[in-house]
């Protein structure tokens, strides 16, 4: 059901109200434009996305075909112009001017050239004009639905170079729309230059930084993801300002058991992985550590046959069968589909996260089966486990979810729990939510031009 963003209409009123170097309304004690700004304009623009009177989740009509971001609908709601005390009359003059003209231009194309004229005639007031908050970002949105993503890169990298500290102000958001678009068009050896900002403060950027490592994660990019969890780890997993920074081990994690994933692994195998892995848990017993990682490795390397599930058991004994049904799906994907334990890893969590929102969906129902991918449990499941607390979805998260779906039926059937036709019908679900989600999405993330390609790789081969 389509959720209506309450707490979000009063938090974007009031974020309306807010000058930009006014203390932000979260309580951090920042200034307004160097907190919670971007993110309140991405929930404005997320939140227009996905408006229908339609009781479901995604409207099948294209929002942004219709709706192109309107920049004068916001005019009554900008805070005005204030003056800077640092700068002469004459030039805040210039920069009052500059923002009168902005609030008439209604496409992203005359924006960016409002934007680059005063480049080039004022370049020494580009650091009062403030522009990293919300025009740039909303540029940017613009550009990117009318598939212009490479202008409005083009111009970052420019702004940039010519621009250096002003642009270091956003520089977090800024470089991972850079490395989205890298990433996009094949240039993955590309977009170490841009994790500098990450590296360098991670727990500043550290929502980005999440954002970042999922994505490489999700794609499969493997060396630059080994170089940033080894940078940035020292500073995130132990900080109390980082909300599960813990959880940035999990690729480190599966790294360091690669070596170890083979279907020949031995006892001795085993106790060496344990040796490797203290860095990791908290047990101090060594032998409940080598316990789980036993019982783990033989749900991995299981053959693919038919699961046992009872309708009957309690439901955390089904959470458990969801949790061994995803380690061996994980097999499955790195070798039906040639990618590595540690993507493989991220994809077939999705397998247990839809385990947990299925359960809670059907919590006081009578469960008929362990799984339901029909377009009305899917509508349901999809928000639950991409969407944040304001139910915007994550591109990385949402795309990986529904990617990993549609290889599942193909997994179940090697298993014998599923004919070819259901399959069918699971990809054909999977493809219209695809079809529905992208465009809505690429209107206010970059993150989203990186799942251009659905399904992410080929069909991997049926039966065993």
């Amino acid at each position: 059901m389509l959720k209506k963003f309450l707490y979000l209409e009063v938090q974007k009123n009031s974020a309306m109200k807010i000058g930009r170097n006014d203390p932000c309304h979260c309580g951090s004690g920042k200034k307004y434009k160097k907190c919670c700004l971007h993110k309140d304009e991405e929930k404005e623009i997320f939140e227009a996305s996905m408006e229908s009177d339609s009781e479901e989740l995604f409207p099948v009509e294209d929002f942004w075909e219709d709706s192109i971001l309107d920049f004068d609908d916001d005019d009554d709601d900008m805070p005005p112009f204030q003056m800077n005390p640092d700068i002469s009359d004459e030039e805040n003059r210039l920069l009052e001017e500059w923002w009168n003209i902005y609030d008439d231009l209604d496409s992203p194309e005359r924006i960016q050239n409002h934007i680059e004229s005063f480049m080039s005639e004022h370049p020494e007031l580009m650091p009062h004009l403030e522009i990293n908050e919300g025009v740039v970002f909303s540029m940017g949105n613009g550009l990117r639905r009318e598939d212009r993503f490479s202008d409005y890169v083009s111009f970052l990298i420019d702004y940039s170079k010519r621009f250096p500290e002003v642009y270091a102000e956003a520089e977090s958001y800024y470089n991972l729309d850079i490395i989205a678009w890298l990433i996009s068009i094949g240039k993955n050896d590309e977009i170490d230059p841009y994790l500098t900002p990450f590296v360098a403060n991670p727990s500043e950027y550290a929502d980005e930084l999440f954002d970042l490592v999922d994505l490489l994660t999700a794609k499969d990019i493997i060396k630059p993801l080994r170089y940033l969890i080894s940078k940035t780890k020292p500073k995130v997993v132990d900080s109390m300002e980082v909300w599960r920074g813990e959880d940035l081990l999990i690729p480190l994690l599966y790294d360091k058991l690669t070596p170890f994933l083979k279907k020949e692994y031995t006892d001795e195998d085993l106790s060496n992985l344990v040796d490797q892995l203290k860095e990791f848990y908290s047990i101090e017993n060594r032998d409940e550590l080598l316990s789980l990682w036993t019982s783990r490795f033989g749900d991995i390397f299981r053959s693919y046959k038919k699961w046992d599930f009872d309708l009957r058991w309690t439901k955390k004994e089904k959470i458990a069968f969801y949790f061994s049904i995803s380690d061996n799906y994980m097999r499955y994907l790195h070798e039906h589909c040639g990618i590595s334990w540690i993507s493989a890893q991220f994809h077939s969590n999705m397998i247990y996260e839809y385990g947990l929102a299925y359960l809670d969906l059907k919590k006081g129902k009578k469960l008929k089966q362990p799984f339901d991918f029909s377009k009305e449990t899917m509508d349901k499941v999809i928000q639950t486990v991409a969407g944040d607390t304001f139910g915007i979805l994550n591109p990385n998260t949402v795309f990986s979810f529904i990617n990993a779906i549609y290889y599942f039926p193909e997994y179940l059937s090697a298993c014998d729990m599923s004919e070819d036709e259901d399959s069918e019908a699971v990809r054909e679900t999977l493809v219209y939510f695809y079809d529905m989600l992208f465009p809505n999405l690429a209107g206010y993330s970059s993150l989203t031009f990186c799942y251009k390609e659905f399904p992410f790789w080929e069909k991997p081969p049926s039966g065993n």
